[in-house]
């Protein structure tokens, strides 16, 4: 009976968490690990901040019935979400997808519960059962792949590997062949959905709308809900690195996503990393959508037929942080799918240089600096309040250097440079380093590097070459001596990021620094950050 199996769900639910709680806890603190989870109740219990009521009813409980009566089954599944999420998070961790993994489960078991007094709706409980098997599969086979080395791990595994694998056995032996198909493309679209949702809340808190300006007008400014509903059919944001490309996409999937599963909308959003891309195939978005919704379970034509039978958004995000010939493969398949398919639309975010990749028929915007308000906002969230006003007053300040910082990143990076105590660096120069170091770290090491060293060595020598003994030039003068001297022709319009495909300005100047101790060439808005209005270069000297 499907019955029998949602219990078994519910239960698996609730233990795993349970226990790999307490496995980690006795790791961490011991046999007292009670007292530690008391501790941090009752600290939690005083905060003010969202969670705080959870941990009040929880610390009432505690102090009436004392924590050494209660037992690991006693803790609400809430409660242990809450451990793993935050406090215990650095001690027990496993992995920086872990947070989503232990969410999905908790939200899983909350939808379930809900849902448990409509049993004769047989459909949506067998599409909600194999939701939650694959998110308990998923959440197992992360730790077993894991890099968590505690004593207890490979029994841990081994047990609830084969407590799930049981369980999936008996809900298939509880379906009808004809009901099969459908259930599964429906709860493999729900748990990929909800990994969207997942990702977007893990940056929530940061968000801050944005506004945009349309290319063919650029005396108006939008926002995010407006530009989606003028645009039924798509649209594309560009802007330089660091501005709130990846933001704003993920903010307006998440939000068709969340629409999709709460029923009030049939548009399905699949969300495309292009940098995350590595295939020769001439079908790369028909590929992704098979592996990352499907888990390669179906062939393309069944993806056609998925694509023809539903509305879809296709979002393509880092158009520009993709190879060469994934770039071009993109731009057909996109172009293909645009013409053939009425019901599909494309929003896309890229760099400037590869604005004109996309279907001509989008209407294409940039995303605008931060206003004066949007900055507010931005300290307000990332900056300690005791520098708060400083801060403020020195981006506010137009005869500032920071006045010319006008970007998302950059500011998030000087906040957490004040944040961590430097309010008043000893230069400009150390704080564009500082910047330069993070942005790396995004580029690089979070969103990953496909050129290789070879090619970059030729590209500096290249550079090199062309900058003679020049400290600093504009990259479109650079461009022009670059392409004398290499064998390629640099296309019309394009710029220091696309020479190579990946390596992004701001990587090209740290790496160049670095080895030869030189200037290079700057894109216009990176210019003006970092030198002054006089062309007075000793502003960005010693790195």
């Amino acid at each position: 009976m499907l019955s029998d199996v949602k219990n078994s769900i519910n239960d698996l639910q609730l233990t795993i968490l349970q226990d790999f709680f307490e496995l980690r806890m006795r790791e961490y603190a011991g046999d007292s690990w009670k007292q530690e989870v008391k501790q941090v109740v009752t600290k939690r219990s005083l905060a003010n901040d969202q969670y705080s009521p959870t941990y009040r009813s929880v610390y009432d409980v505690i102090e009436e019935k004392g924590i050494e009566t209660i037992n690991k089954r006693s803790f609400d599944i809430t409660l242990v979400t809450a451990f793993l999420l935050f406090d215990f998070y650095d001690k027990c961790k496993v992995g920086t997808a872990f947070k989503k993994q232990i969410k999905c489960i908790r939200e899983d078991k909350n939808g379930f519960i809900s849902h448990n007094s409509d049993m004769g709706d047989r459909l949506t409980n067998s599409i909600m059962a194999l939701s939650c098997l694959k998110n308990l599969k998923i959440f197992v086979e992360y730790l077993e792949q894991a890099d968590w080395s505690g004593s207890d791990k490979d029994l841990f595994v081994e047990t609830y590997k084969d407590k799930v694998n049981r369980v999936i056995q008996e809900f298939y032996a509880n379906i009808e062949e004809r009901e099969l198909e459908a259930i599964e493309i429906k709860s493999d679209v729900d748990v990929y959905l909800k990994g969207i949702l997942q990702e977007q809340e893990e940056h929530a808190e940061q968000y801050i709308p944005l506004s945009y300006k349309r290319l063919d007008n650029l005396n108006d400014q939008y926002d995010l809900e407006e530009i989606n509903k003028q645009n039924e059919r798509g649209f594309v944001l560009f802007a330089e690195a660091g501005y709130g490309k990846t933001w704003s996409l993920l903010k307006l999937a998440s939000s068709y996503a969340d629409d999709y599963l709460n029923a009030k909308s049939d548009v399905i959003p699949i969300f495309i990393k292009m940098g995350q891309v590595a295939s020769d195939s001439r079908q790369i978005i028909m590929e992704y959508i098979r592996e990352k919704l499907f888990c390669n379970k179906i062939q393309n034509d069944d993806v056609i037929s998925f694509l023809r039978k539903n509305k879809i958004v296709l979002f393509i995000d880092g158009f520009d942080e993709a190879i060469s010939s994934v770039k071009e493969a993109v731009k057909a398949e996109m172009a293909g799918l645009f013409s053939d398919y009425k019901q599909i639309a494309i929003i896309g975010g890229t760099r400037e240089a590869d604005r004109f990749k996309f279907p001509e028929k989008l209407v294409q915007y940039h995303i605008c600096d931060l206003s004066e308000s949007q900055l507010e906002q931005f300290v307000e969230k990332f900056v300690e309040p005791q520098y708060r006003e400083k801060v403020k007053r020195l981006l506010l300040n137009p005869d500032s250097y920071f006045s010319k910082i006008r970007t998302p990143f950059y500011i998030t990076c000087y906040a957490n440079i004040v944040n961590e105590g430097v309010v008043s660096p000893s230069s400009i120069t150390e704080i564009v380093s500082i910047c330069l170091d993070k942005m790396i770290e995004r580029e690089i090491r979070i969103k990953g590097f496909h050129c290789t060293e070879a090619y970059m060595n030729e590209f500096l020598f290249a550079l090199g070459s062309a900058l003679g003994e020049k400290s600093s030039m504009l990259e479109s003068e650079a461009l022009r001596m670059i392409e004398s001297q290499t064998k390629n022709t640099i296309p019309e319009g394009t710029s220091i990021s696309a020479v190579e495909d990946r390596l992004i300005e701001m990587h090209v100047i740290k790496a160049y620094m670095a080895g030869r101790k030189k200037y290079l060439a700057f894109h216009s808005v990176h210019y003006r950050m970092l030198f002054s209005e006089t062309g007075n270069d000793d502003a960005l000297l010693d790195f």
